[in-house]
């Protein structure tokens, strides 16, 4: 399983005491305020969360709309030769039902 380790800091802070089990496996910053010590968390992506990030990203890359796809369907209205099929449709709203 291949793994990405961030050090960019997520997190907060951690009790100076330990009562976190975090606590013993966080850096530590070298910064103390009263009771707390600033630390930073790791984030470690398995490849099944690194394929999806992936394939979010292609997809913010692929249009909402597909153009070619409308302008056929305005020619094939405009030129009449777009035929609705009632059987079809009703196939389809049946099968959304079922999801």
């Amino acid at each position: 399983m291949n793994k990405i380790t961030l050090s960019t800091p997520v997190g907060g802070t951690q009790p100076r005491n330990g009562t976190s089990g975090r606590a013993d496996s966080a850096r530590k910053d070298s910064s103390v305020a009263g009771d707390v010590v600033s630390t930073r968390d790791a984030l470690s992506l398995t490849s099944t969360a690194q394929q999806l990030a992936r394939a979010v990203e292609v997809q913010r890359d692929v249009p909402e709309v597909d153009s070619a796809r409308v302008e056929q369907l305005k020619a094939a209205i405009q030129s009449g030769s777009y035929s609705i099929s009632a059987e079809r449709i009703a196939r389809r709203m049946v099968a959304l039902e079922k999801i």
